[in-house]
């Protein structure tokens, strides 16, 4: 009988020591709990961490175009649309309007102040300025877009940081598909039907787009031949001589609202033999409200432009105002025209 006794006693202790292991508390790997932190690579090669919940970003020049355009523009902390833009934003915008805007071109302290988590800056931001921020605290991401294809990474790219990536997918889509339907009608065209094209610089007529620019692929897809596509650089420096030499059929003005214009470059005597000269084919680019020459997916809009410019017999179908004022509408958040647009 004892020797029973103790069979049960030993059998219930057992039971007693399972049920205690079975009860202990599963520790999980810290690892693996952990939510993995997101580290990009810039368009400079540097590696950025970005900011768990990403909620406050600020971006300098044209920068908050894209953050716009991927529908991320809650995320401002200050009004982030460059000039004439920007003022018909603030009358139509309440909330946009309340932002603060920018004093100095976004200095340290002016970033700081917002609690700004990450800041767009374009790639030939000055780097000693950028390291002032990064010392402070401020993530930096450096985008380019010299190129459509850089262009179109620097989309991808913001929309991966702002967790958008449909939204950027669905903005690189509507450019590419722009361009393939220009470049589709123009396919047929003979070289000798394609005119010269000259796109001076902002500092004067004698500064030419080189190939090393979006302005050289702007004008190829739009069905013409950069006088200037064996230059190199950004905004090549040439001669009276040499633009006569090139005579170019048409001549399109970049961004240099306020530094000079078409009528200068039509009474320059010095040009008056260039054929854009003589058949009055000088041209500045639209629009009052922001260049489309910009290096930047918008400049799909300088393109069909440039096309129905050029070619607009090929284009009869094209409403330049209302393929515009869609653009904006969809990634402007407000049509062209109710910016103040005008073409």
């Amino acid at each position: 009988m004892k020797r029973y006794v103790l069979l049960s006693i030993l059998i219930f202790s057992l039971v007693l020591t399972g049920c205690n292991q079975g009860s202990k508390p599963v520790v999980e790997n810290s690892q693996t709990s952990q939510k993995e932190k997101l580290v990009i690579t810039d368009m400079l090669g540097r590696q950025v961490e970005i900011p768990d919940n990403l909620q406050r970003i600020a971006a300098l020049k044209y920068m908050g175009h894209l953050v716009y355009a991927l529908g991320q523009g809650d995320k401002m902390v200050h009004q982030g649309l460059m000039g004439e833009a920007g003022k018909g934003k603030v009358k139509l915008d309440p909330k946009y309007a309340a932002l603060p805007a920018f004093k100095n071109n976004g200095s340290v302290e002016e970033v700081l102040t917002l609690k700004t988590q990450l800041l767009l800056v374009y790639g030939d931001f000055d780097q000693a300025l950028m390291k002032q921020y990064t010392d402070a605290g401020v993530k930096v991401v450096a985008l380019k877009g010299e190129t459509l294809d850089e262009s179109y990474q620097a989309v991808r790219l913001v929309g991966k940081i702002l967790g958008a990536d449909q939204q950027a997918e669905a903005y690189v889509s509507y450019c590419q598909n722009t361009v393939s339907k220009i470049k589709d009608r123009l396919k047929d065209l003979p070289a000798d039907q394609k005119p010269k094209v000259l796109m001076a610089g902002p500092k004067s007529i004698y500064t030419a787009a080189t190939k090393d620019m979006t302005a050289n692929s702007m004008m190829e897809i739009a069905g013409g031949v950069n006088v200037a596509k064996d230059t190199v650089g950004l905004w090549a420096e040439i001669s009276p001589e040499q633009l006569v030499k090139w005579n170019p059929d048409y001549i399109f003005l970049s961004s240099s609202k306020g530094t000079y214009g078409v009528n200068e470059v039509l009474n320059n005597s010095a040009l008056a033999n260039v054929n854009a000269i003589k058949n009055k084919k000088v041209f500045i680019f639209p629009s009052n409200l922001g260049w489309w020459d910009f290096p930047a997916p918008q400049s799909v809009l300088g393109i069909q432009w440039l096309a129905n410019t050029m070619h607009g017999d090929k284009f009869t179908d094209i409403d330049l105002k209302k393929f515009t004022d869609d653009y904006y509408k969809n990634y402007m958040g407000n049509t062209y025209t109710d910016l103040g647009g005008k073409l």
